[in-house]
């Protein structure tokens, strides 16, 4: 019996290019002074970008800027918040809202290298007066 084959090609379209664990990972940190530094080391082999939230336990913010000294952004979200109100930067979706609307940043979004590559480096830059600050970041990680 004789056989025939034939030449084709299939392309495929992924909305996300990157396997994603099931889980995600999360943590936190008080602030009380205007400016503090972090050191993170995000899971995965590929770079996160995490969303970062400020939650304003006592006192007013006028605004919340994050910064990756390590490899690359700093963003400023400026919005007045108060007690019981945040500040939420979502560097994957590009978006920074307070109390979940959407406000105005300057700057460019930051991401974090992944663990193999080494820690990163965050500072936080809160405006404001006599205030109390409750700072998580959260990522889901990525693997190539």
């Amino acid at each position: 019996a004789e056989t025939t084959q034939a030449r084709f090609s299939v392309d495929f379209s992924l909305a996300d290019p990157f396997a994603s664990a099931t889980a995600s990972v999360s943590g936190s940190r008080t602030q009380t002074t205007p400016y503090e530094t972090q050191f993170i080391t995000v899971s995965g082999t590929y770079p996160a970008r995490p969303v970062i939230r400020m939650d304003v336990i006592s006192g007013t913010v006028g605004s919340f800027r994050v910064e990756n000294t390590t490899i690359s952004g700093q963003l400023t979200a400026a919005s007045v918040v108060t007690a019981g109100q945040d500040i939420t930067i979502d560097t994957d979706q590009f978006k920074a809202t307070a109390e979940g609307v959407e406000i105005n940043t300057a700057g460019v979004f930051p991401k974090f290298r992944a663990q193999a590559e080494g820690t990163n480096t965050m500072v936080t830059t809160i405006s404001g007066s006599s205030f109390t600050a409750l700072i998580t970041i959260e990522y889901t990680p990525k693997f190539l």
